[in-house]
């Protein structure tokens, strides 16, 4: 939320700053960066799989979970067409916006989602079965705000849109990690592997003693 708010100048460094304070303090706190690296890198974790869940499906199912009226299921349906919506409404054409705007009256002023709750949600939502997803929805709803509702949203469609590609992101966490991730493609090796910060004179990536190519 906070890099998205920011002029581009300046998103970069506010990143850094977050990192020295969620990542940095101890070994302890890299060893346990992968739940929150997978979710600010979306498009990049390969392991959890694909949600199979586009901006339609997803309204549809979030519009069962509420219970939401025909009206207002139809404005996230058709979130990118005017007929559906107010006249002068802002949020036409993107749909987390538009989602927000109708689900948030829905949602808890304050947030008791921890990053395991939600990391155990997306798990959730990959292998359960369709019928099963507005339940799954239900329970979130019961304990996120809207703007969890949006984060998780674009998490889901893997594009969090904040203005920080992963080529940025990658290299903040450690200097190696965008080479490791070439290597690998796996987010949690460079969690589990790049704990140790480098000395100023490390340079080169000596390439992973063992690389599965196919699981």
């Amino acid at each position: 939320e906070g890099v998205s708010q920011l002029k581009p100048k300046d998103k970069q460094k506010y990143t850094e700053q977050y990192f020295e304070k969620v990542f940095f303090p101890s070994l302890d706190h890299r060893k346990d960066s992968f739940l929150l690296m997978r979710l600010l890198c979306p498009g990049l974790d390969r392991e959890r799989g694909n949600y199979g869940l586009k901006e339609a499906n997803l309204g549809k199912i979030i519009s069962e979970a509420l219970g939401l009226n025909k009206i207002d299921a139809n404005r996230i349906y058709h979130y990118k067409n005017p007929a559906y919506h107010p006249k002068g409404s802002e949020f036409i054409g993107d749909f987390v916006f538009v989602l927000k705007s109708i689900v948030g009256p829905f949602c808890r002023m304050d947030s008791s989602l921890t990053l395991q709750e939600v990391d155990s949600f997306l798990d959730s939502i990959v292998v359960g079965e369709e019928k099963n997803k507005a339940l799954l929805f239900t329970q979130l709803l019961s304990k996120c705000t809207a703007k969890d509702l949006e984060w998780i949203c674009r998490i889901i469609l893997k594009d969090l849109k904040v203005g920080l590609k992963h080529e940025k992101i990658l290299p903040i966490y450690h200097p190696q990690a965008l080479e490791q991730f070439n290597y690998t493609f796996s987010l949690r090796d460079i969690c589990h592997e790049l704990v140790e910060l480098p000395s100023p004179t490390t340079t080169t990536l000596t390439a992973p003693s063992s690389i599965t190519l196919f699981k």
